[in-house]
């Protein structure tokens, strides 16, 4: 059994090990295909404020100029990413609530708990929209890729995954 793998009912047995987790979250909103390089500096280039510098190229600068093509190299794993912090928000989401500790463990361990689940709906609620801001209509899952029994779900209307997100964030708001 590898040292380096939880499965999920280690990663929410309890307080410490579901921070741990949500920490895991946290995670995907950084990097080069996250909010350090692409989503937030080539992705929205070539505006009023704003001009990318050079030729149009297969990268960078095919984003900012909205000339893109199918190979372009910073759009898939941006959009991977993204995908990998909905999962783990889904996990957290559908996890912290069944612990035993978020209806039964002390004030200060269910206070805690509500803070992070609050946390994950947040914050699959920004990868959601971050997705939608990029790519229109997407799928959306909003259970954990081990309950799917079908994983090539179809794209949702952005209204509606509007609606889920401003569910998500009115949720979020109450814990």
């Amino acid at each position: 059994s590898p040292v380096s793998q939880y499965s999920i009912a280690d990663a929410f047995s309890d307080v410490s090990n579901a921070t741990t987790a949500l920490v895991g979250v946290y995670d995907e909103l950084q990097g080069d295909n996250g909010y350090g390089i692409r989503i937030s500096m080539y992705y929205p280039y070539d505006s009023d404020e704003a001009i990318v510098s050079g030729n149009i190229d297969n990268g960078r600068r095919g984003i900012g100029r909205y000339q893109l093509l199918l190979t372009n190299a910073e759009l898939a794993n941006p959009f991977r990413q993204l995908y990998r912090g909905v999962e783990k928000a889904n996990l957290c989401i559908e996890q912290i609530p069944l612990m035993p500790q978020y209806t039964s463990g002390s004030a200060a361990d269910q206070a805690h708990l509500k803070r992070m689940h609050g946390e994950a709906l947040a914050l699959r609620a920004q990868f959601l929209f971050q997705l939608i801001l990029n790519w229109g209509d997407v799928p959306a899952p909003l259970v954990p890729a081990y309950k799917q029994t079908n994983l090539f779900i179809p794209k949702t209307n952005r209204d509606s995954i509007y609606d889920i997100i401003l569910a998500d964030l009115a949720t979020a708001k109450a814990l």
